[in-house]
């Protein structure tokens, strides 16, 4: 009799905080480009992977269930043939941002692409594609190739990778963060043609990923715009002498 009211009891307070859970779950509303419409949807949550899929009504697709408690990033393929992969380009621990840390300046863009560039690598390029942050820290997209010239390579075959690296400005310049990059994905292709199919309809949509509802956040709208995902390789532009 012990034994079945333990039990009784255990099934309560699962129920109980399933319930919980429910209660604070939130959904998220991803409003399309217009024109665009979506074949497939999910997201999963970046502590566990458990993924789901979202529901499409034309140019908006709505997760359900979205709780708290993780970080979420969701993949929307459209109607084109579109992958609109999420990426969390937020920092990589929860140390807030420094207060009045500033905008990127010019001298800050050139140093982290000579911090990317100078570093010793396998790889015959290595490009940033999105920057995002301030003078303090900043989380870039990382795109590196190597096209050839590698160990049992057949000819003409290219090695691709895409990161994301977090850099500092500390003691008085920039570093990038050591053994802190995420790879997002890595492939061999046999040669340039079967790259270009792979990865021409992909794009890395920072709106997508890293996403946290708040306590009592019931509902997220995302909107995305035609630029969503687009790449935009920072570039350093003179500042203006005041």
């Amino acid at each position: 009799m012990n034994g079945q009211l333990m039990r009784c009891a255990i099934l309560g307070l699962f129920t109980l905080l399933v319930l919980a859970a429910v209660a604070r779950a939130g959904k998220i509303v991803v409003q399309l480009p217009d024109g665009e419409k979506a074949t497939s949807a999910m997201i999963a949550r970046n502590d566990d992977n458990n993924v789901s899929e979202g529901k499409i009504e034309g140019q908006r697709v709505t997760f359900d269930a979205v709780g708290p408690d993780s970080t979420h990033t969701a993949q929307i393929i459209l109607q084109s043939g579109t992958v609109l992969q999420g990426v969390d380009l937020t920092w990589y621990t929860e140390a807030p941002k420094k207060k009045d840390a500033g905008k990127l300046t010019a001298d800050d863009i050139r140093q982290i692409l000579a911090v990317t560039t100078d570093i010793k690598s396998f790889y015959s390029s290595t490009e940033i594609i999105q920057l995002h942050g301030d003078h303090d820290r900043a989380v870039g997209l990382v795109r590196l190739i190597r096209d050839g010239g590698f160990y049992n390579d057949k000819g003409g075959e290219i090695i691709w990778r895409m990161e994301v690296w977090y850099f500092k400005f500390q003691y008085g310049g920039w570093e990038k963060v050591q053994q802190s990059n995420k790879v997002l994905r890595r492939e061999r292709f046999r040669d340039r043609a079967e790259y270009e199919a792979a990865t021409k309809h992909l794009k890395y949509v920072p709106e997508l990923g890293g996403i946290s509802l708040g306590e009592a956040e019931k509902e997220r709208v995302i909107e995305l715009t035609s630029d969503s995902g687009k790449e935009n390789p920072p570039k350093v532009e003179e500042e203006e002498e005041e």
